[in-house]
């Protein structure tokens, strides 16, 4: 199973929501080589700061696919099942949402909205002076989202650069949730640090506070 798949998985079981489904995505985006090294520096092998989740076994996995196997067919049949009535939110290359369009021209036209984590409005990237991660490592299916989809919602690095994750991470209890939120970024804050950082950005997060809020 695709290493962000299986994390879902884990991190789902172990927050003790275990009727949520998870489906595969793309896997061939972007420039791969550097982004998994990057990726594996920030994030550790295991993409959530090396924190050894227990593993979810095959038998629950497939369970929690519902029978998909691929996620542009599971965004198209779920967005034909309620047209009108679905958000989608993006923490990363909108390559499934582009696939999805491939597979449905009309779409764009069933979502109520998206609401992405990606792009830098003032021109700072994250990955080249210009380009943010999410949009540069999939830049076709970015123009093919904003150009179909008539609302876009973007939470881009000028405002996810506005939070600092270190003042969050006092708020932590004993909830599984944010015991797991903590941990893994404490590996993040780690990893930043001794790539020179010295300031921690809330990226993800944002794009779905701006749905709740």
């Amino acid at each position: 199973m695709d290493i962000l798949a299986d994390n879902a998985s884990r991190a789902i079981a172990w927050c003790n929501h275990r009727d949520v489904p998870v489906v595969n995505g793309e896997h061939n985006f972007g420039d791969r080589v550097s982004g998994e090294l990057v990726g594996v520096k920030i994030h550790g092998v295991d993409g959530v700061g090396n924190l050894d989740l227990p593993a979810v076994p095959q038998a629950q996995r497939d369970a929690r696919s519902h029978g998909y196997v691929d996620a542009a067919a599971f965004i198209v049949e779920k967005c034909n099942e309620s047209p009108g009535d679905i958000t989608l939110v993006t923490l990363g290359p909108l390559t499934n949402i582009a696939r999805a369009l491939a597979l449905d021209p009309g779409l764009a036209g069933k979502v109520r909205q998206v609401v992405m984590m990606a792009g830098s409005f003032c021109g700072r990237g994250n990955i080249t002076p210009a380009a943010e991660a999410n949009i540069h490592n999939d830049p076709e299916a970015a123009q093919a989202v904003f150009t179909m989809f008539p609302d876009v919602v973007v939470a881009p690095l000028d405002v996810t650069r506005q939070l600092e994750l270190r003042r969050l991470l006092s708020s932590v209890t004993d909830c599984p949730a944010k015991k797991f939120l903590h941990d893994s970024s404490v590996h993040y804050i780690k990893a930043l640090t001794g790539l020179g950082a010295t300031m921690f950005p809330v990226h993800d997060p944002c794009a779905v506070v701006a749905l709740i809020r």
